[in-house]
């Protein structure tokens, strides 16, 4: 009886110490996050506080989910444990920062979590973003936004955001007016039609795009007949005056539906 009370009163107190050092490395996050500039001084006593060796790479990863109660934290500590990650939460998103992996190290700690997600009753649509590599923890808020948006164009499974390309321009001129016009003169259209007239018309392009224009599978997707999808398709061309025969005006519809999500997620 007191040896097992003394495994539960070491199980809690190692357990309390974990959550501590959990909760001192997201502090340590938001401080880097919303901080602006720092005194370098800072940012070593950080890397040194992790652990972190100096001029290693470190990289941003998003967790983006449409599940709140899935214990992400739980999962992530099983991973990441041994790097002294930092964390942070933002809405339906979870964003770690970690040190010293190799790629192939980092690809099986993605793989090993989505597997574990996978496992859940609950189905579960994770996708996952990763940042490029930097040399120094000053570039946190720079690694946060690149790995949330790579997390934001992937549907499921994980994406570099050095493989987004021509997203990666489209985001450093997200606040432009130009980007803003060429949005509305291509979708939002579709958005508001829907909005005022309470139809899926943005639903099913995305769904047509996502599929590469197999109707068959779009109409199953989206449960309607093929003939209502025609139609459907049929009041996209009219509203937006583009045409889903036309090569051209089928990349600038793509590429409106992109910069939407670019709006939204400023």
């Amino acid at each position: 009886d007191y040896c097992t009370i003394l495994i539960a009163l070491k199980y809690k107190s190692d357990r309390i110490e974990q959550l501590n050092h959990i909760n001192i490395r997201h502090t340590f996050t938001q401080i880097l996050l919303n901080s602006g500039s720092l005194p370098e001084d800072f940012y070593n006593n950080v890397m040194i506080e992790l652990d972190w060796i100096k001029d290693i790479n470190i990289i941003g990863i998003c967790l983006k989910y449409n599940n709140d109660e899935i214990d992400i934290i739980n999962m992530i500590e099983i991973e990441f444990n041994e790097y002294n990650y930092l964390w942070t939460k933002k809405e339906d998103s979870f964003l770690l920062f970690v040190s010293g992996l190799t790629k192939e190290e980092l690809e099986i700690k993605i793989k090993n979590v989505l597997k574990e997600i996978n496992k859940l009753k609950e189905r579960i649509n994770i996708s996952i973003g990763i940042s490029q590599e930097y040399n120094h923890i000053r570039y946190i808020r720079t690694m946060y936004n690149e790995a949330y948006l790579a997390a934001m164009f992937k549907t499921n499974g994980y994406e570099y955001y050095n493989n987004l390309e021509i997203l990666k321009l489209l985001y450093l001129l997200k606040d432009h007016d130009e980007i803003i016009e060429y949005y509305n003169r291509t979708v939002k259209k579709i958005v508001e039609y829907d909005t005022e007239n309470e139809t899926s018309l943005f639903e099913t392009l995305q769904t047509l795009l996502k599929t590469n224009f197999n109707k068959t599978v779009t109409a199953s997707k989206l449960y309607i007949h093929v003939e209502t999808l025609r139609y459907r398709l049929n009041r996209i061309e009219e509203i937006t005056g583009y045409s889903l025969n036309n090569t051209e005006d089928v990349f600038a519809l793509q590429l409106g539906i992109k910069i939407k999500t670019l709006i939204e997620n400023k």
